[in-house]
């Protein structure tokens, strides 16, 4: 990641919604939840099936976290579908001097700073709707 180019994108003044990893975690799956969505049959279960079981072992087995979230896929439904999504304006930028966290993504949620929101900020998504989408997603594949 560039944060100088990041620092100009939050600068500039276009609207920006930020699906970041506090938002996204409002979706996050069990492994129970997250096999019985991608391990559907379908003529690309083999993918979804293999990506399902990295994530969900990585998360298990090696951070030794109880659920799993997909980050992307979350992101993805929040732009197929803003109705899912419940933002909130902010300050927002980027670091771009520290040498331990530059690029990190600094979110004013308090409204401290006294400055301007400029970035809608995922606070949450629905969890139920999002795990819709994606068994209809599995479905499309399955009928055509």
């Amino acid at each position: 990641m560039d944060p100088h180019a990041c620092d100009i994108v939050f600068r500039s003044g276009i609207p920006i919604a930020m699906c970041g990893l506090d938002g996204n975690d409002t979706c996050t799956l069990s492994g129970e939840e997250l096999y019985a969505i991608m391990e559907r049959p379908s003529r690309i279960t083999p993918v979804p099936r293999h990506v399902a079981h990295f994530i969900h072992e990585r998360n298990t087995l090696q951070w030794h976290l109880p659920s799993s979230t997909i980050h992307d896929l979350v992101t993805m439904a929040c732009f197929i579908d803003p109705s899912i999504a419940t933002y909130e304006p902010c300050y927002t930028t980027c670091e771009t001097r520290s040498s331990i966290s530059a690029g990190q993504t600094v979110v004013d949620l308090y409204h401290v700073s006294g400055k301007a929101p400029n970035v809608d900020v995922l606070r949450c998504a629905d969890k139920e709707r999002f795990k819709a989408m994606l068994s209809e997603m599995m479905d499309w594949y399955t009928a055509h």
